[in-house]
């Protein structure tokens, strides 16, 4: 779908699509598959994912219950993995020098935070993320910044893709029209965000979806492109992304943009809260979810 044709179908998109799953969703401390609406009580099952091209792993971002169980889940992967390569939506690819000295050893500890200007790119907890990147220095066979700048995904939003700067964009492709699905997904979220009366005109609201969604489609494509780029350059690997799981849920951020780039061999996981609506949950919403019956 074009970015027109958002313009005719923006209203209305407050609900997901799909077929609805039961309420397993909220088992706790336990691994819910939704396509076959099965259930297992241990990570031994993330074995079967050591040939997959790509595995991304969801996450509130200031949730601290769900670093502990990515820190998990990782160290289990890593030791079935040949070869793994860590991504991190956290880090803008500019910070890739950095990361690869740090990774080499050639920079302590200590600056990394400072180096990577860690709290003017993201304004998150480091200290949640810092075990994940010690245990990938430890036993990856590299780390990866995988973001789009934040200059590019402002101007984006402000004028859109064609009419931003060519240095802004370098490289990279436009990203991939996005999914009716995903754009559903979108419009629930950017509504939630626009206070009642905060848009002068439903045209001027809808001017605004159509940037909002722009923006959010710089981040999936340019995350995917700096994952499909990695697989190109060392295609025995397997890359292991973190990102919000808004990205990921229903396959419809990066996963679709993977896809058009001929990357479709990829496992999504994604933690679950008890203060989210298993209503939202159908058989295309993940891999594998993993139940978490608590709050940080």
């Amino acid at each position: 779908m074009g970015y027109k044709a958002l313009h005719g179908v923006f209203a209305g998109w407050l609900t997901l699509s799909g077929q609805v799953i039961a309420a397993q969703c909220e088992t706790a401390d336990q691994w819910y598959f939704p396509e076959r609406q099965a259930v297992a009580s241990s990570d031994a099952w993330l074995a079967e994912l050591r040939d997959k091209s790509v595995i991304l792993i969801g996450e509130h971002h200031d949730n601290a219950a769900h670093h502990q169980w990515q820190l998990r889940v990782l160290k289990t992967l890593l030791a079935t993995q040949k070869q793994a390569l860590l991504g991190f939506e956290m880090l803008p690819r500019s910070r890739q020098n950095v990361l690869d000295e740090w990774f080499r050893g050639t920079a302590g500890n200590a600056p990394l935070r400072e180096a990577l200007q860690w709290d003017s790119v993201w304004s998150f907890n480091f200290d949640y993320y810092y075990p994940l990147l010690e245990t990938g220095r430890a036993a990856a066979a590299g780390l990866l910044a995988l973001n789009a700048e934040a200059e590019l995904v402002a101007s984006v939003r402000t004028v859109g893709w064609d009419q931003s700067p060519s240095h802004l964009r370098g490289d990279l492709h436009p990203p991939a029209p996005p999914s009716r699905d995903y754009l559903r997904l979108l419009a629930a979220s950017f509504l939630g965000h626009v206070p009642p009366g905060g848009v002068a005109s439903d045209a001027e609201r809808k001017q605004r979806f159509l940037r909002f969604v722009q923006g959010q489609q710089v981040w999936d494509s340019v995350m995917a492109q700096s994952i499909a780029t990695a697989l190109r350059q060392q295609p025995a690997a397997t890359v292991i992304a973190f990102m919000g799981s808004w990205h990921l849920i229903d396959g419809g951020g990066v996963p679709h943009q993977l896809s058009q780039l001929g990357v479709t061999d990829m496992a999504i996981l994604v933690p679950w809260d008890e203060h989210l609506d298993c209503a939202g949950i159908n058989p295309g919403y993940a891999h594998a979810i993993f139940g978490l019956d608590y709050r940080q």
